[in-house]
């Protein structure tokens, strides 16, 4: 495992020289239990059993400490679906989430699922039981191995312990620790005595402020009403869920409730037929799409790989894209007249089928970019065809002339294919080939094979291939006014360069925000964007385009906004009303033209403070040295916002805070703007940037000072509120990036007095996390952070509070 928490219920009985199969019934450890194990190509009745922290059927296991999730009943609903097993099994069925190593250098993990129907409902309970508790005891401190055959623990077995479940805390502190429960000097701790180490260890003074002692089921009530804003849960269910004999909540167990699913810091939309969320026409949704899903580098010579489609699908994507190019042995997938390499398509293909509904239930949208013969077109239709067999849709579901709903298209895949009979030209940029002239020898020399490659793709689009998108057919843009562009089914593609120049117009910024409430968009990187880096897709996201593609394959911001914007979407995102189209408005087109762009103007007035409380178990950055740790710092960027005054302080000294103040009717939103203001807690830097610009730009940055509790990774305190008034549009797409940092040693450029770090350029990314502003929930929240390469840090968190207005 990469981390292990500290154990919420400290006993005895979890020793780790204790046997690791007594919590395990007799019965699965020796003869085991038959269960059936449902794949896509078979469902066979197996033989399970559990012993050594290891479930395991004929030839394959699967270690506890591998499993992510363990999904049941309505949660695991969509998978029964998948394989169109009834719902008599609902409450039979188990579906195991874990992760494999991958075998791509490019891929720390690869996501798997188990899913099994048990025989019996007893069954049911003593497997679902049973998992459960192993893997609270594998995620415990006190389960480590190194207690076995060992009755006392010296500081260096200590040392050695916190380094195996990466702990990363200053020695000296963790030696007065020691001391301190070590009180017969012996040099040694006797269990119990590493109990009370925990016990210290873990504390959280950070909590004090919620609850400094118990909570009854009134407070409670209170705390989920008054700080919370939770409307949507019986506290009284989630009290005698969390609750001691029910009849109090300690610090404890309120921490227990903050860190599950049901204190989530963003907004969840469920998956349950009752709610209408999904079932509207596929226009209406903006779609989470990629842009060269095979490519795992640099769009000029990176490698191809089926890795890129697996990480891509398992993290929600629901727009891959294909590129076909012929080869001697067929159809291949590959960046053509580049260094790229090549993958067979079948592969590809089958490796669509595998990943495609491992996450969401919604449609999959196969965005085909044919530039291969009509013979290898014929095969890859025949491929797809019979892999996919009936998840893919070739003939419309229904009559109605519009897009069916997520809904309507669950576990089922669309093809997006450009017309059959119009020749395939790629989209010239259009900056001219002098402006490139001081870029580098690469990215002159792409922009040369892109020229080549303009001139000699000439093929056309077999009929047989076209007829099987009946919902989404590619189409060259000429005009927006023409029959074509006002069809139901069509799609238009542009670079992010070719559809920015035609937003400089409000005449044609009009025509796309009104094409994109009736009809589909996609937009993608254009040839700039070499080094498959991303453009801002907000700025397409206020315009209404449904497919904006990014580059998967690079953790950039543009790539955390992406993410950030779908988490907990499954895919598929409803736009904002004010981008519907308006079926009885009695509007003329020329109010409906200044209505359209005035939803674009900063006009709503917000509020927003984020109080940066602490952190838990932060990772150790593989650029820093082998130190026991490091004191980190905290830094949010706020975008897509027109900041009007912000403020950053201490809890324990409000009165000494400091404010900047930048009043929008001081403002000349057609230049930039910038302060920069720094105080004793930190500093705050506020600037103003074109709101459809498509670079990523942050409005407001707020960079706190380093944690109270130096060279402390595993409980940095800050203590720090954030508070931003700020103006906002409509659609209301503003975002939240924070990003955890530290100093590589012996390189500290920090003011003496209000212990803040000045600028260096030998700061260390530590994790980041990104949200959706509107998203966030209020009150008292745990964010889950990701490391540099947007991999889920399981066990690091921060501890916020939220207050939004």
């Amino acid at each position: 495992m990469d981390n292990l928490t500290i154990d919420d219920n400290i006993n005895g009985n979890l020793a780790g020289k204790s046997d690791v199969n007594s919590a395990i019934p007799q019965i699965l450890i020796s003869p085991g239990i038959d269960m059936i194990r449902i794949t896509r190509r078979k469902q066979t009745r197996r033989r399970f059993t559990i012993s050594n922290n290891t479930l395991s059927w004929t030839s394959s296991s699967l270690s506890i400490d591998r499993i992510q999730s363990i999904r049941i009943g309505d949660d695991a609903k969509n998978y029964r679906e998948q394989f169109n097993i009834s719902n008599q099994y609902q409450n039979l069925w188990i579906s195991i989430i874990y992760t494999k190593p991958s075998k791509s250098p490019s891929l720390h993990t690869d996501l798997k699922i188990l899913h099994i129907i048990t025989i019996t409902k007893s069954n049911f309970n003593l497997v679902y039981n049973t998992l459960n508790n192993l893997l609270k005891n594998e995620r415990s401190l006190l389960n480590h191995s190194l207690y076995k055959n060992r009755d006392r623990l010296s500081f260096n077995d200590i040392l050695q312990l916190t380094n195996d479940v990466q702990i990363f805390i200053n020695n000296t502190y963790l030696h007065s620790l020691f001391e301190e429960c070590d009180v017969n000097n012996s040099g040694y701790l006797t269990f119990p005595q590493f109990q009370k180490f925990v016990l210290k260890l873990k504390n959280r003074p950070d909590l004090d402020n919620i609850i400094n002692g118990q909570m009854n089921i009134e407070q409670f009530t209170s705390f989920l009403k008054n700080v919370q804003h939770e409307d949507s849960i019986d506290p009284i269910s989630i009290f005698n869920k969390f609750a001691t004999n029910n009849s109090y909540m300690t610090q404890n167990n309120l921490n227990n409730f903050l860190h599950s699913n049901l204190s989530s810091p963003t907004l969840h939309i469920p998956l349950c037929e009752s709610s209408d969320y999904y079932s509207r026409p596929l226009t209406d949704y903006f779609i989470s799409s990629s842009h060269n899903t095979y490519l795992l580098g640099k769009q000029f010579h990176g490698n191809s790989s089926i890795e890129g489609y697996i990480n891509a699908l398992q993290r929600g994507c629901r727009c891959v894209e294909i590129d076909i190019w012929d080869s001697e042995s067929g159809p291949i997938v590959t960046h053509g007249h580049t260094f790229t390499t090549s993958i067979d398509f079948e592969l590809v293909i089958d490796i669509i089928h595998k990943y495609a509904f491992i996450i969401t239930p919604f449609p999959l949208i196969i965005s085909l970019e044919i530039k291969c013969s009509p013979e290898n077109q014929q095969k890859c239709l025949n491929i797809m065809k019979s892999i996919f067999s009936d998840k893919l849709i070739t003939t419309p579901i229904n009559d109605v002339s519009t897009l069916p709903s997520p809904n309507e298209l669950k576990h089922k895949i669309l093809l997006k294919v450009k017309k059959s009979k119009e020749t395939i030209i790629l989209e010239q940029t259009s900056t001219s080939h002098s402006s490139f002239s001081t870029q580098s020898d690469d990215n002159s020399q792409y922009l040369k094979q892109q020229k080549k490659f303009v001139s000699s793709s000439n093929y056309l689009i077999i009929p047989e291939l076209s007829a099987s998108c009946p919902y989404l057919t590619g189409i060259k843009f000429r005009n927006f006014s023409l029959p074509e562009s006002k069809t139901y089914n069509h799609v238009f593609s542009f670079s992010d360069r070719s559809l920015s120049n035609l937003l400089r117009d409000k005449i044609k910024k009009n025509s796309i925000i009104k094409h994109n409430k009736r009809g589909m968009m996609r937009i993608y990187p254009s040839v700039v964007h070499y080094k498959s880096d991303n453009f801002n897709p907000i700025t397409f996201w206020q315009l209404g385009c449904q497919m904006v593609a990014t580059n998967w394959q690079i953790w950039d911001i543009g790539q955390q906004l992406n993410e950030a914007f779908f988490q907990n979407f499954n895919g598929y995102r409803l736009k904002p009303e004010s981008l519907f189209i308006s079926e009885n408005s009695s509007l003329s087109k020329e109010l409906i033209k200044i209505e359209n762009l005035n939803k674009l103007e900063y006009t709503i007035n917000k509020y927003f403070d984020i109080s940066i409380i602490s952190g838990q178990q932060l990772p150790k950055p593989k650029d820093l040295s082998n130190n026991d740790s490091y004191t980190p710092w905290v830094e949010i960027e706020i975008f897509n916002v027109l900041p009007v005054n912000g403020e950053i302080v201490h809890f324990s000294n409000k009165t000494t805070h400091e404010t900047v103040d930048e009043t929008c009717d001081e403002v000349d939103i057609e230049d930039e703007i910038e302060k920069t203001i720094v105080t004793s807690t930190g500093s705050i830097k506020m600037k103003y940037t074109d709101n459809l610009s498509t670079s990523p730009n942050w409005n407001a940055k707020f960079k706190s000072r380093l944690a109270e509790n130096p060279l402390n990774a595993f409980s940095p305190r800050w203590n720090v509120a954030c508070r931003l008034n700020y103006k906002t549009n409509e659609h209301d797409l503003s975002f939240i990036k924070i990003t955890v940092k530290c100093l590589k040693e012996n390189s500290t450029v920090i003011d003496k007095v209000n212990n803040i770090v000045k600028a260096s350029n030998s700061t260390i990314t530590v994790a980041n996390w990104c949200g959706k502003i509107d998203d966030l929930n209020h009150g008292y929240r745990y964010l889950k952070l990701n490391d540099n390469n947007g991999n889920k840090l399981i066990y690091s968190t921060l501890f916020v509070k939220i207050t939004k207005r």
